[in-house]
């Protein structure tokens, strides 16, 4: 939701819990936030890291949650 009140043209989320697209889209749909601005894939985010690495594809600024994602 920050990333879009905050002027992100799309905003792509990846998250393994199966409840959390309907309640994403719940909010996006509170915020008020209509159309394809968003995408919420159910999956393991590594495994969409992997194939993200291998298609090339890349974005403006990704952001890791929960924090031990990260690695130095």
């Amino acid at each position: 939701m920050y990333a879009l009140r905050g002027g992100a043209r799309h905003v792509t989320n990846v998250d393994v819990g199966k409840s959390l697209a309907a309640v994403a889209e719940m909010n996006l749909g509170l915020n008020q936030f209509e159309g394809d601005r968003h995408r919420f894939i159910t999956a393991d985010c590594f495994e969409v890291l992997q194939r993200y690495v291998q298609e090339q594809k890349t974005f403006d600024i990704v952001i890791l949650d929960p924090p031990q994602f990260c690695q130095e």
